[in-house]
């Protein structure tokens, strides 16, 4: 586990060091109780909210 997520190299000889998985946290800011909040959207496993796609444009 990173900063940016997990992360996995491979440890074979001929190839040691080289990244074969990578997932990143995807976060977006959503208004909960009226306030602007950074929520983790992706991945499922660590989501705390449901993306909001589209996001609504106020005219």
């Amino acid at each position: 586990m990173t900063f940016w997520g997990h992360i996995k190299f491979y440890s074979g000889a001929d190839k040691h060091g080289l990244q074969i998985g990578h997932s990143m946290v995807l976060v977006q800011w959503q208004k909960q109780n009226g306030k602007l909040v950074k929520v983790i959207v992706y991945p499922e496993e660590a989501a705390q909210a449901k993306p909001i796609y589209p996001i609504p444009w106020n005219k």
